[in-house]
């Protein structure tokens, strides 16, 4: 038996071993190539052509068949301008209710300032038109500084009088006046503007007011008997 163990092959031993190993064949080599004369060669067999299906009709094109149309083409800057148009549409309604609600507010409001400048003017006058009527001392001074004021405006401005150099007998008879116009309120008349007066109403007193249309707005006209007084209420001392 041979000693195959390490000790026991030296290099001659190995290259044997190759070259044997090298030609062993566990199964015969297969030809390069193949053909009618290579042994138990097989040719194969041809391809069989596929029958037509006789339960499928012919296929036609549809006559219904339409394809698809072209889309059109998308205009972005168009789009875009169509877009700035209604939110322009829009901020202009905003902007318009905005304007038109703060306009009501306003008006309001100054409907309102307008109905209490009316309230206080009116209780003014009907206050002064009762007054007349009072012969009391401090009436008779109220009077009197009304009276007063207004005859040295219509002098200074119309008659050119030099009150300021002798004022005594014009206070004299300032006070003379406003005496008798105190002792004859109860039959004073005060003439208005129709408007003024239905500004008045139902407040003015029946037979006391008295509506003139050639008076202008804010002017007054009190008539005691042969008394008559102007422009007392629409005057304003200087």
């Amino acid at each position: 038996m041979q000693d195959l163990s390490p000790e026991a092959i030296d290099h001659a031993e190995i290259m044997r071993l190759i070259r044997e190993g090298g030609a062993f064949r566990a199964t015969p080599a297969l030809p390069a190539q193949v053909g009618a004369g290579t042994p138990g060669f097989q040719a194969a067999p041809a391809p069989v052509a596929a029958a037509p299906r006789a339960d499928l009709p012919p296929q036609t094109p549809d006559a219904g068949f339409h394809p698809a149309p072209t889309p059109p083409a998308i205009d972005l800057d168009a789009l875009r301008a169509e877009a700035r148009a209604e939110g322009r549409a829009e901020a202009e309604a905003l902007i318009d209710a905005a304007l038109a609600d703060g306009h009501a507010r306003g008006h309001a409001e100054a409907m309102a300032r307008a109905a209490r400048d009316l309230t206080e003017a009116r209780s003014a006058l009907l206050s002064a038109a009762d007054s007349l009527a009072d012969a009391s001392e401090a009436a008779v001074a109220s009077l009197f500084a009304a009276v007063e004021a207004a005859v040295l405006r219509l002098a200074a401005d119309r008659a050119g009088m030099a009150i300021d150099a002798n004022p005594a007998p014009f206070r004299a008879r300032i006070e003379a006046l406003a005496a008798r116009i105190a002792r004859t309120g109860a039959m004073a008349q005060i003439t208005l503007n129709p408007a003024d007066l239905a500004a008045l109403e139902p407040d003015a007193p029946a037979g006391r007011f008295v509506a003139d249309a050639s008076l202008a707005r804010g002017d007054a006209v009190i008539r005691m008997g042969d008394i008559v007084i102007e422009d007392i209420l629409a005057g304003s001392p200087r």
